[in-house]
C-alpha cells in the first residue's frame, strides 16, 4: 500500500511540473496583408485620420501664407492664430469649425513629454517666436537684407539680421516637433497602444462607441495620417519621396509605407510581435530621413557660400530645422532620440557661431562639414550619400 502511495504521489508531482512548463510558442496567425493602406469591417472602412488631415491643412496654408509676397506684411497675431486654430483665420472654412489644431499636438508625445513640461513650454514658445519674428521681419517690404541688418535676402526670402529665415526654422522644426513627435512617440508608442488593456479589447474587437475601428487601429491610423494623411505629398511625405528619388537611398519611402500597411494588419490580427517589428522600422527609417535632409541642406549651404554669401540662407535655415528636428526621433534599440537636446542644442549652437551667424562664410566652410559628419555617422550612412 505505501509502494502505491509513494508511485501515485510521484506521478502527481510529474504532472504537475510538466503542467507548469510553458506552452510551446504559437505560430503566427495566418493573413493577407494588402497592397495599400486600406482596411474594412463588415464592408465599411475600418480607417480614420481626419484629424491629421485637418492638421496637415492647417500646416500647409500657414506656411503657404507666410512664404507669400502679397500677404506682406503679414497681418500681426494670424500665423499664430493659425497655429493654435484660433479666430477662424483659415482661408479654408471647413479648418475654422475644425475641433483639432497643430499647438496642441506640439511636444506631447506620451513618451518624451509625459513628465516633460517644462521642455513642452520651451518648444511651443520657441515656435511662438519664430512666427512674431516673422511677421515683424515682414513689415520690411522689400528692403534688402545686408551684413547685420534684417531683410530679403535672394530677392524673396524674409531673414533676420543673422540670416536665418524663420519660415523655414518653423516649418521643419514643427515637422518634428509636432508630426514626428506624433509618430513615432506618441501613436505608435506601445506606452499608448497597449495602455488600459487595448491588447485585449483588440482581441475582442472592442470597437469605440459609434465607430467601426478599435481604440489600437485608431491610434495606428493617427500615426499614419501625420506623414500620409492629405493628398499632395505634403511635409514628411514629399521629403520621403524627394530621398527615395536618391539611388543611395532608394527604397525607404516604401519600406515605410508597407511597415504602416503591415502593422494594421498585424494589429487586426493580435500579432503583437509583427506589429512591433513594423514599429522598430518606422522609427528607425523616419529619423534617418531627417538627418539625411539635415545633412543634404548643410552641403547645399557649404556650396552656395560663394560668391554671395546670402543664397546660402535657404538651405542653411532648413538644415538648422531639420537639425532640431533631430531631438524628436526615437531609436528603437534605446527608445530615445538619435541625438539629446543637450547634443542637438550644442549643433544649433556651432551652425551659428560665427560672426553675424550665416554671414561668416569663413567660419560655415569650417564648421558646415564638421557637423555634417557629425549626423551621418550616427545613421550609418556618408555625407556625399546624402
Amino acid at each position: 500500500m505505501k509502494r502505491n502511495t509513494f508511485y501515485i504521489s510521484i506521478m502527481a508531482s510529474l504532472a504537475f511540473v510538466f503542467s507548469c512548463q510553458p506552452d510551446d510558442p504559437q505560430p503566427s496567425p495566418e493573413y493577407t496583408i494588402p497592397t495599400s493602406y486600406s482596411f474594412e469591417r463588415n464592408g465599411e472602412s475600418s480607417v480614420d485620420f481626419k484629424g491629421q488631415t485637418d492638421r496637415l491643412l492647417m500646416f500647409k496654408e500657414l506656411t503657404s501664407y507666410a512664404k507669400d509676397q502679397a500677404n506682406w506684411p503679414i497681418t500681426e497675431g494670424i500665423l499664430e492664430n493659425m497655429f493654435a486654430n484660433e479666430n477662424s483665420p483659415f482661408a479654408n472654412k471647413d479648418l475654422n469649425t475644425s475641433t483639432k489644431n497643430l499647438r496642441s499636438k506640439t511636444a506631447a508625445s506620451v513618451d518624451y513629454f509625459s513628465t516633460n513640461s517644462v521642455e513642452q513650454f520651451e518648444i511651443i514658445q520657441l515656435l511662438y517666436n519664430w512666427l512674431s519674428s516673422l511677421t515683424e521681419i515682414s513689415n520690411l517690404g522689400s528692403e534688402i537684407a545686408t551684413l547685420g541688418n534684417a531683410g530679403l535676402a535672394d530677392s524673396k526670402r524674409l531673414v533676420d539680421h543673422n540670416g536665418l529665415e524663420y519660415v523655414q526654422l518653423f516649418e521643419k522644426g514643427l515637422m518634428g516637433a509636432c508630426l514626428m513627435d506624433q509618430v513615432l512617440n506618441n501613436y505608435l508608442s506601445v506606452n499608448k497602444l497597449d495602455a488600459g488593456g487595448l491588447r485585449s479589447q483588440q482581441e475582442e474587437l472592442v470597437l469605440e462607441d459609434g465607430t467601426n475601428y478599435t481604440s489600437m487601429e485608431h491610434y495606428w491610423d493617427e500615426a499614419y495620417g501625420y506623414i500620409f494623411g492629405a493628398d499632395g505629398g505634403y511635409f514628411w511625405d514629399s521629403y520621403l519621396g524627394q530621398v527615395d528619388e536618391d539611388e543611395d537611398f532608394a527604397g525607404i519611402y516604401n519600406e515605410i509605407k508597407t511597415a504602416f500597411i503591415t502593422g494594421r494588419a498585424a494589429i487586426e490580427n493580435a500579432d503583437w510581435e509583427k506589429r512591433d517589428a513594423q514599429i522598430d522600422i518606422i522609427r528607425a527609417s523616419l529619423s534617418k530621413v531627417c538627418a539625411i535632409r539635415a545633412v543634404h541642406y548643410l552641403k547645399e549651404g557649404k556650396e552656395k557660400l560663394a560668391p554671395n554669401v546670402d543664397q546660402a540662407f535657404h538651405p542653411l535655415s532648413e538644415g538648422y530645422g531639420f537639425i532640431y528636428s533631430l531631438r524628436f526621433t526615437q531609436n528603437p534599440e534605446t527608445n530615445q532620440p538619435y541625438f539629446s537636446k543637450a547634443e542637438v542644442d550644442e549643433m544649433l549652437s556651432k551652425l551659428t557661431k560665427g560672426t553675424s551667424g550665416f554671414w561668416d562664410a569663413d567660419y560655415l566652410d569650417t564648421i558646415l562639414l564638421e557637423l555634417a559628419i557629425q549626423i551621418a555617422n550616427e545613421f550609418d550612412f556618408t555625407v556625399d550619400e546624402a
